[in-house]
């Protein structure tokens, strides 16, 4: 203990080591753990709308998307919003337990610059997104009701009610997640209650009120913009 002190000046605290700044690598490990959850919701939601919905964006499609995916895929766009809190958690536990190595102006700016990166991404996600399933739906008719046909395939109603009443029925096979287009019925007006469908003896397929009466086509009236909604 004297041999070390002797050397040793009064009243001098001994140097501070200096702390390494973190690899870039570690740095930028929370944007690579994001991009990859980004892309882990993306890669399926554009893989079946490019496979399976090919008609999306067009005015009358004859193949969608059942419902319950339609669904499934508003619900992955909403997760990818989420995908922030994973380049966030990766960030506490990779990079600043390590960080003493960098000035406070420059965490500042790293952090800024991290988060701004995964919002791009996010946002280039979502105009994927966006553009596989055709954009805004805006004058597609929208789902008013379904029902199950007697071979256990079932049966939506979409409508819309511009210029008149224009119902579209699609059917979906058993187990599908997609479905085709069986029927398109032109009204001067919606019904007050969804028309059910009802299946023919020949697999034809009719519209039917509440009454249990068959819908019959009408000619659309012109100028009447939102008629019967």
């Amino acid at each position: 203990m004297l041999e070390r002190d002797v050397y040793r000046t009064p009243g001098r605290e001994a140097h501070t080591a200096r702390v390494p700044r973190p690899v870039l690598r570690r740095l930028l490990s929370p944007l690579g753990w994001g991009l990859t959850a980004i892309a882990a919701l993306l890669a399926p939601i554009v893989a079946f709308n490019l496979v399976f919905d090919p008609d999306a964006g067009h005015a009358f499609r004859e193949t969608r998307p059942i419902p319950a995916v339609e669904s499934a895929e508003d619900v992955l766009m909403l997760l990818l919003l989420a995908t922030v809190v994973v380049t966030i958690a990766v960030l506490v536990r990779r990079v600043v337990p390590i960080w003493q190595g960098l000035r406070r102006p420059t965490r500042a700016l790293y952090v800024a610059a991290l988060l701004a990166l995964h919002v791009a991404a996010t946002v280039g996600a979502e105009a994927v997104v966006f553009v596989s399933r055709g954009g805004l739906h805006l004058l597609e008719p929208t789902l008013r009701g379904s029902n199950p046909l007697a071979d256990g395939r079932r049966a939506y109603v979409y409508a819309d009610a511009f210029f008149g009443a224009t119902y579209d029925v699609y059917v979906a096979e058993r187990s599908s997640l997609v479905m085709r287009k069986r029927l398109r019925l032109s009204r001067d007006h919606l019904e007050s209650a969804t028309p059910r469908v009802r299946e023919n003896a020949d697999g034809s397929l009719d519209l039917v009120d509440a009454a249990g009466q068959r819908l019959e086509a009408q000619p659309l009236r012109p100028f009447m913009f939102g008629r019967g909604c």
